[in-house]
């Protein structure tokens, strides 16, 4: 029952993950947007991040603080910044490189070239690296292109300024040790 809920990831370091924030597009449409999206979270799979993200059916922020309460969890944020037209990118993706930025979390920039980002939030950033939009149509292999930067989020990653806790109640017979661990596995 528990294994149909959630898969269980057995490289799972327990108390070892490094969590941080994509700030990225859900969009299939244009397909280069899904597409470094997929290249770029792959290449921090790769780098042991585990990846938060908000929702791809919430609409804004609605007001609260509930997306600044998902990246306080994380420490650290991956920001990939499709050109939306006339080098604009989604104004979410911008809030939350400022709620990063406010949080004092390191945060790495990967946009593509001609997306405009304030110089505040640049100076702010680990690294920026930009990315041509001839080389995502061509779905060229980028990830030596961003995995540097991504190492570097690796080494400055913070502890999160206010984590997320479950709280698990359970017994401790060995004969539920296989049940327990995967619980706290798929918690």
């Amino acid at each position: 029952l528990l294994l149909s809920l959630h898969s269980m990831d057995e490289e799972l370091e327990l108390g070892k993950t490094r969590d941080v924030f994509v700030s990225g597009s859900w969009r299939d449409d244009p397909e280069t947007e899904a597409w470094l999206m997929n290249a770029v979270c792959q290449t921090a799979k790769k780098q042991g991040f585990r990846l938060i993200g908000d929702s791809p059916d919430q609409q804004g922020f609605d007001g609260g603080d509930r997306v600044k309460e998902i990246i306080s969890s994380c420490g650290g944020v991956i920001a990939i910044l499709p050109d939306r037209g006339g080098g604009k990118t989604s104004k979410y993706m911008i809030q939350e490189l400022e709620i990063a930025k406010s949080l004092a979390l390191p945060y790495v920039i990967i946009a593509e070239e001609t997306v405009e980002v304030s110089e505040d939030l640049i100076q702010g950033a680990i690294a920026t690296v930009r990315i041509s939009k001839a080389k995502m149509e061509e779905k060229a292999d980028l990830s030596k292109t961003f995995q540097p930067s991504l190492a570097e989020l690796k080494e400055q990653w913070k502890n999160p300024p206010a984590p997320h806790f479950v709280f698990y109640g359970t017994d401790f017979n060995d004969e539920h040790k296989t049940r327990i661990q995967m619980v706290k596995r798929i918690i």
